[in-house]
């Protein structure tokens, strides 16, 4: 009889904790969605479209301060170093802050330029200014929030943090109904400022655990917190490209289209995300088991989570694929369109969806790159992805098909950024696969996280 593994069971258990971490995320940004398009109009989805890279730049900015810390702490669990540990989740929690306060006061300094930069109508300009009233307190708590969340997942706290996410989502939902009745577009904006302040709360309580061993004590030199950027920067970047994409799309379409487009684009950039966070689940189940294996120089521990990761990836691309198509109208439906935008954006739903599992496998390698220590490769992934070819078949689509070539352009973009990024790592590694396991293993054995498990271990 064949047992688990224990590598099994702890991804088995991390995917599972951090699926519904990025879908709760995902749930946060489409409750926003749903609720202004129904209580707003598609004026309001309009402008959630064209504050849509501000709020990608709040992530990347969390991402970039937030993912190296735990990779570090993770690497140093894997030496048993707990005071290493603890070292750099301090000297991260206390920079947090720090960037967060300077965040809130520029985006409060900046956000009527940009938003006048835009040319867009007074209404318009109106509905999109409360929004980002609303989020801007986000630049101060969004930093510390993904960092003691990340850090409390790789203590094994996973089912404190599942609580946190049901926290966040539901009175996200609440209080976005109730506060957008009351005050519109801000409303809707600092209904979620709350609620990741109510989740904030519920994660705090694994500091008050007999059991706990994460404190806030010591630090690290610059030079070692300023090597975190490196392993955070490719979540970062992700976040980072994906708001130049999404002001490069506003723009091609306001230009081509008109402010009434904004809409279908915002409902695109909706399930975009919904396909992005979805995935983010599987990076995120790996990273600490792969981080512990990489700091243990185990290259069979690399294959065997790869191994994992991979299948996982085509198995959850292949399901939102099904999603999509079959419930292309129902979304536009939740978020209170009709008509020939109806249409257009079911359209664009199904169109996407056809390469959704080559988006996964793009989004994967890219994470297994920056945690293996790969973070050129990594960056060039989501370099060609986001910046390069998605752009311009997107734009030479609208152009020569209008609407409709736009989105076959961001859909064929998904298999020819897989087939050119793969190509460039095999012909640049002739004699390796493209994990490039080889170059990491150093003679070591460990075998961390893979015996089985079984019910009598006698």
């Amino acid at each position: 009889m064949r047992h688990e593994t224990l590598i099994n069971k702890k991804y088995k258990s991390l995917f599972r904790a951090g699926s519904i971490s990025m879908m709760i995320e995902y749930a946060v940004l489409l409750s926003h969605n749903v609720i202004a398009g129904r209580m707003i109009g598609t004026k309001g989805l309009s402008a959630l479209s064209l504050i849509s890279p501000y709020y990608s730049i709040l992530f990347f900015v969390a991402y970039l301060l937030s993912t190296g810390i735990n990779i570090c702490m993770s690497r140093k669990l894997g030496e048993m170093n707990r005071e290493g540990a603890n070292s750099f989740f301090t000297t991260g929690f206390y920079v947090n802050i720090v960037v967060g306060i300077v965040c809130c006061i520029l985006s409060f300094l900046l956000k009527r330029w940009i938003l006048k930069s835009l040319k867009i109508s007074s209404e318009l300009y109106y509905l999109s200014n409360q929004y980002m009233n609303g989020i801007i307190l986000l630049c101060l708590l969004l930093p510390v929030f993904m960092l003691v969340y990340d850090a409390v997942v790789t203590e094994g706290d996973e089912n404190l943090c599942i609580a946190a996410d049901i926290v966040e989502i539901s009175t996200n939902i609440i209080l976005s109904i109730i506060f957008c009745h009351f005050f519109g577009m801000f409303g809707i904006g600092i209904a979620g400022v709350v609620s990741y302040a109510c989740a904030m709360g519920v994660l705090c309580i694994h500091f008050r655990k007999k059991e706990n061993q994460l404190h806030l004590k010591g630090h690290v030199s610059v030079r070692e917190y300023l090597s975190t950027y490196k392993y955070g920067l490719l979540d970062a970047v992700l976040y980072l490209l994906d708001a130049v994409s999404l002001i490069i799309m506003n723009t091609f379409v306001l230009g081509y289209f008109g402010e009434v487009a904004l809409a279908i684009i915002c409902i695109i950039n909706n399930i975009r995300s919904f396909v992005t966070s979805a995935l983010d689940s599987v990076g995120q189940a790996m990273m600490p088991i792969i981080s512990v294996y990489v700091g243990e120089k185990n290259v069979d521990g690399i294959r065997k989570i790869t191994k994992i990761t991979m299948k996982t990836t085509v198995y959850v691309g292949i399901t939102l694929s099904l999603i999509l198509f079959a419930g292309s109208n129902y979304i536009c439906i939740l978020m209170g369109v009709d008509g020939e935008i109806l249409r257009q954006a079911s359209m664009a739903i199904k169109i996407y969806a056809i390469t959704t599992v080559f988006f996964a496998m793009v989004l994967t390698f890219a994470t297994y790159y920056t945690y293996c220590g790969y973070i050129g490769w990594a960056i060039y992934f989501y370099g060609m992805q986001y910046l390069v070819i998605q752009n311009i078949l997107l734009v030479v689509g609208g152009i020569l098909l209008k609407m409709q070539g736009m989105w076959w352009g961001l859909s064929l973009s998904n298999l020819l950024t897989l087939a050119i990024c793969l190509f460039s790592v095999k012909l640049s590694h002739r004699k390796q696969s493209v994990f490039l396991v080889d170059k990491i293993w150093d003679g070591s054995t460990w075998q961390s996280f893979d015996f089985p498990l079984r019910a009598n271990p006698s």
